[in-house]
């Protein structure tokens, strides 16, 4: 295909000029390669070079990517109508183990996916694996990002809301970031079964009734709820990619709300410890609820994992 601009004519990028600038570019994130290359021949246009790195931020390139500081920037130069440098800027020394420990990290939280999870079990099983890995601290410009959470196990809400998202995506679910307008913060916009919701997986780690227990206070709240969910509360926000509302009253009443500790899924069922210290299972919508083991004459109990039928807590 040719396009005429004024007197001159240029000629799209091929397919295969494509792959080899997306290879190039593939081949610096992963050796930190900080120099300028030069990549005119390859005929890319801006438009097409940002549509061919967002794919590459959100297909094979995410973890590598997101292993980098949140600012880390591919700069480019421009001759005529095509992408003439490129460059990547905002780099620390730490990339590469860093993205070795993110890795392993993902694939550990991904093993706990079992096949006959729902979207809602997701989102409830990446929030709990979330907040348990994470602890909120600023360390530097990494606790901004997803590397911070995942890869250094410390971030702020900006981190533990883009390692979030990042997780949720991975899975088919989609999910964006918001941004506070009143206060300070950012948290997860996720798209549920058709309806949005909010989701804030740093406020259930740090605002939790028990220090280091995940709480679920904040996880899959309607705009109303959200707006008047305690000290501080999510005011007003910035979406700058969804303009519908979060309006659903579906987890209004939900149980899970009021569960403080970890929720541990097996064969489509989740086991707790509730507010009576029992372990009960229930589904994720609160159906075939039923004790599984009677804490009343024990002292507090503190779920660790269920596996192959097998329950394992701490006293």
């Amino acid at each position: 295909m040719v396009f005429y601009l004024g007197d001159v004519s240029t000629e799209a990028a091929t397919t295969a000029q494509k792959s080899a600038f997306a290879a190039e570019l593939e081949q610096m994130l992963y050796s930190v390669d900080t120099t300028t290359h030069y990549v005119y021949d390859y005929k890319l246009t801006v438009s097409e070079f940002n549509t061919l790195y967002e794919n590459m931020k959100n297909g094979d390139c995410r973890l590598i990517i997101a292993s980098y500081y949140s600012n880390m920037r591919v700069t480019y130069t421009t001759k005529w109508f095509w992408i003439d440098t490129i460059q990547i800027t905002n780099v620390d020394s730490d990339v590469l183990p860093r993205y070795e420990r993110l890795k392993k990290n993902v694939e550990e939280i991904q093993a706990g996916i079992e096949a006959g999870m729902s979207d809602l079990d997701k989102v409830i099983y990446l929030h709990d694996a979330l907040v348990d890995l994470v602890d909120y601290r600023y360390v530097a410009y990494q606790s901004y990002g997803a590397c911070g959470a995942l890869g250094d196990e410390e971030a702020v809400c900006a981190g533990y809301t883009k390692a979030y998202n990042m997780l949720l995506n991975m899975n088919g679910i989609e999910a964006y970031y918001a941004e506070g307008n009143g206060i300070n913060h950012g948290w997860t916009y996720v798209n549920l079964d058709g309806a949005w919701y909010h989701v804030d997986t740093t406020w259930d780690d740090t605002r939790s009734a028990i220090k280091g227990v995940p709480s679920h206070q904040f996880l899959l709240r309607n705009d109303k709820e959200f707006a008047a969910s305690g000290t501080n509360s999510h005011v007003a926000w910035v979406l700058d990619d969804v303009s519908e509302k979060s309006t659903s009253t579906r987890f209004s009443n939900w149980y899970v709300h009021d569960i403080t500790g970890k929720m541990s899924f097996e064969d489509g069922l989740w086991y707790y410890v509730d507010s009576n210290n029992n372990i009960v299972s229930a589904d994720a919508l609160g159906n075939k609820s039923s004790v599984v083991l009677s804490g009343a004459n024990l002292a507090k109990l503190t779920m660790v994992d269920v596996e192959d039928g097998t329950i394992t807590y701490k006293i």
